[in-house]
């Protein structure tokens, strides 16, 4: 049995499916992560519904929340900007 999806786990299914490297990751108008951000690196191996806990300042998710949206900003392998769509973490 594998533990609860880390935003790190997110990033590699996404940059897997959609075969880009992701910079940013933004959930609403807060910053959760960039790239060479040191004070943001630890929340890559937290699970996904910490980080949406933690930047949104509760204890729990709600029970009649789906899920939640996050926008990335990528580039593609050769360096250009990636269109990128709206990663949609479904809450187990």
């Amino acid at each position: 049995m594998t533990g609860p999806l880390t935003l790190q786990g997110m990033l590699d299914a996404a940059k897997e499916k959609y075969n880009v490297k992701i910079s940013m990751v933004i959930l609403g108008s807060k910053s959760v992560w960039m790239s060479g951000n040191k004070k943001q690196a630890e929340r890559l191996e937290w699970p996904v519904e910490k980080v949406f806990c933690t930047l949104n300042e509760i204890d729990s998710i709600y029970a009649g929340k789906k899920y939640v949206l996050f926008n990335i900003s990528a580039e593609t392998l050769d360096g250009d900007e990636a269109s990128t769509p709206v990663l949609r973490y479904i809450i187990p």
